[in-house]
């Protein structure tokens, strides 16, 4: 049973005016029933919350596009990027027309974007807010027009059109709209605002009651309801009123607060951040956050919405590269900025790179949009890893080659060994004693591709000393 159910069977046990039964039994009754059309569904401030929480980080986000070449990215200066960093027309800018764009797939399930074309160059992106009807004529598809005031109404061909579906999809043709799927959230949402408002429009503000064991004639209930409704509102709250004809208040147990429009309000936006996955903090809803919790949601409204949507993006936007002969070209969005973490965690990370040869210094100045400076394009090893040379740029490996530091090791075995010698002779045990000292020598030597010849290093010490 809902709230409003709840408070409705209270007031009917206390004896309430069947008028303010009435109100909440027509509201009831509306509440699932609700046809919640686009227009309906723009005045719902949770639908609207959630998807302003999506349209702004992505119509910011930077994009460009891009070529590679040998595993190397390089950007392209392809017309598409002015459009989509610049305006899509003259009355749109790029980011008004990405948000227009995320807002219209979610709430009709598809959204067209008709491309200009001059010649083989888009030069421009027109919204179509009219209905569009995709065709095939056996050969590729086309799209049927009904037209509105920026394009004509008629048939274009693929590459005049760019459709975005949202998320959900019957048959893959054509999206679901977010909105319909969640329309009983948005109307539920609907008539528990104009509910309140009525509520407070109608001076019921569930204070307490008229009772009279009088017998009153139709004109006289009809006077004393104008003088209720002369002072029902927000602003008559408050003042005294005076009654006659042996009418007593009875105070109403039931109050505004009880009614709890607040939890169900947070109820519904709950619902719509699950449909629209948005987390609840990134709409200001905190009733459950901590710390951790919402760092985490952070990453996840990123990794889990943010991500998918700008991919679903370029996808589509790949055709107007490929129509234009740029197939060797990709569109990207960059979300590296909404990953990034406080200060200190960013800087952290900048050192954690720079140090270990990942990034370079004029990487991250130019990605903090500093001043570059000369000689901060090469790659640095902290100075614990190895030797610095006399420029203090060149990275030495040391002045001696690897044989010669082998030599010293060497010489040190052969000493050892030559003790051994003239001291029991050349015995099997003396053998093994010379093989066993120089057997790890001897590996190494090998990993460093220095020649070394254990036998005949063996049978030196034994001619020298014998």
């Amino acid at each position: 049973m809902s709230i409003l159910s709840r408070f409705r069977n209270r007031l009917e046990r206390i004896g309430r005016s069947r008028r303010v039964l009435s109100l909440i039994d027509s509201t009831i009754g509306r509440i699932g029933r609700r046809k919640v059309d686009a227009l309906a569904a723009m005045t719902s401030e949770a639908y609207i919350s959630c998807e302003l929480a999506k349209m702004r980080p992505i119509a910011s986000l930077p994009v460009a596009v891009y070529r590679k070449r040998q595993g190397v990215r390089e950007e392209v200066d392809h017309p598409l990027s002015k459009l989509l960093t610049g305006r899509w027309n003259p009355f749109t800018t790029s980011m008004q027309g990405l948000r227009w764009l995320l807002f219209r797939k979610d709430t009709y399930g598809t959204a067209y974007v008709r491309v200009e074309w001059r010649g083989s160059v888009p030069v421009a992106f027109w919204q179509l807010n009219c209905h569009v009807e995709q065709l095939h004529d056996g050969i590729e598809p086309v799209y049927r027009v009904d037209g509105d005031d920026f394009t004509e109404r008629g048939t274009y061909l693929a590459h005049e059109i760019l459709v975005f579906k949202a998320a959900v999809s019957k048959n893959g043709y054509e999206g679901c709209s977010i909105m319909e799927i969640a329309s009983h959230s948005l109307g539920l949402s609907i008539d528990i605002e104009e509910y309140y408002a009525a509520v407070l429009n109608n001076g019921s503000h569930f204070g307490g009651y008229l009772e009279t064991d009088a017998d009153l004639t139709l004109a006289e209930k009809r006077e004393i309801a104008e003088s209720l409704k002369g002072s029902s509102g927000i602003l008559e709250a408050g003042k005294v009123r005076i009654f006659d004809k042996g009418l007593k208040y009875k105070q109403v147990q039931q109050t505004m607060g009880e009614l709890n429009l607040i939890e169900q309000e947070r109820w519904v936006l709950q619902r719509m951040c699950g449909v629209t996955s948005v987390p609840p903090q990134e709409v200001f809803e905190l009733s459950n956050n901590t710390y951790s919790n919402a760092e985490q949601g952070a990453i996840n409204f990123v990794q889990k919405t943010i991500v998918p949507e700008v991919c679903d993006l370029e996808r589509v936007l790949q055709q107007v590269l490929d129509d234009s002969g740029y197939r060797d070209c990709y569109v990207k969005f960059s979300v590296a900025g909404l990953l990034r973490g406080d200060f200190e965690t960013q800087q952290r990370g900048y050192q954690i790179g720079v140090f270990t040869g990942y990034y370079t210094r004029a990487d991250i100045r130019a990605w903090e949009d500093m001043k570059p400076i000369p000689g901060l394009e090469k790659p640095i090893i902290p100075v614990n890893y190895a030797l610095v040379g006399p420029d203090g740029n060149a990275v030495t490996v040391g002045s001696e080659s690897p044989a010669d530091a082998m030599a010293l090791l060497v010489a040190d075995a052969k000493q050892r060994i030559s003790n051994r010698v003239r001291r029991d002779g050349d015995t099997e045990g003396t053998r093994k004693f010379a093989m066993d000292a120089l057997t790890p020598i001897a590996n190494a030597c090998m990993l460093a591709r220095v020649p070394f010849d254990i036998d005949a290093t063996i049978q030196e010490v034994f001619d020298a000393d014998l």
